[in-house]
C-alpha cells in the first residue's frame, strides 16, 4: 500500500488520470495474452531509475 501511494504521488497531476489509464490498458494486455508475449505496446519508457547506475 506504502508504493502504490508513493507511485501515485510521484505522477505529474496533470497527466495522472492518463497514465493510470495507459496502465490499466497495458495490464488487460498481458492478461489477454496470459503469458505468451510476441509484442507489447511501447507505451511507458523509463527516464530514469533512481538509486541505480542508470540515473
Amino acid at each position: 500500500m506504502i508504493i502504490a501511494k508513493q507511485f501515485l504521488k510521484s505522477l505529474p497531476r496533470h497527466s495522472r488520470l492518463t497514465i493510470l489509464d495507459k496502465l490499466a490498458n497495458f495490464e488487460q494486455t498481458l492478461l489477454d495474452v496470459q503469458g505468451v508475449l510476441y509484442e507489447i505496446p511501447a507505451g511507458f519508457w523509463i527516464c530514469r531509475v533512481k538509486n541505480t547506475k542508470y540515473l
